[in-house]
């Protein structure tokens, strides 16, 4: 389960949320939506322990995730706004980029074997940005 105690934050001299609670069972959903400069990205990036937050705590299975951190991590993926592939590397490329920073040790066969499956197979040496989307 996902706590939310008391959450605050502040960037600058702006209080973007205060005294946030909410909790999450596994399988249930949050819906968060705003206007832009709200938050939203904030708070999501604050339970992910990418952001520290001015007060409160996030509680992850019942203990704070700071004094979890690897553990939190290795159950969690944060998926942004942005595109996570980057263009000017090549597929195989990114798959390894995604492999490290995700603490996984991943061979090349592996991704040779990713890439066949979606189709990307024999172009794993051409950047991602010359893909169709």
């Amino acid at each position: 389960m996902l706590e939310i105690r008391d959450l605050e934050c502040v960037r600058g001299d702006h209080r973007l949320f205060s005294g946030l609670n909410f909790s999450l069972q596994g399988g249930e959903l949050l819906y968060l939506r705003g206007s832009n400069g709200s938050g939203k990205t904030s708070l999501l990036r604050t339970v992910c322990g990418l952001l520290e937050p001015t007060e409160g705590e996030v509680l992850w299975k019942g203990r704070n995730v700071r004094s979890q951190r690897d553990e939190f991590n290795a159950e969690l993926t944060y998926l942004g706004h942005l595109n996570g592939v980057k263009g000017e590397l090549t597929a195989f490329e990114n798959l390894q980029l995604g492999g490290a920073l995700s603490g996984l040790v991943v061979n090349e066969d592996d991704i040779y074997h990713a890439l066949e499956r979606i189709g990307l197979g024999g172009r794993e040496d051409l950047p991602t940005q010359v893909l169709s989307q």
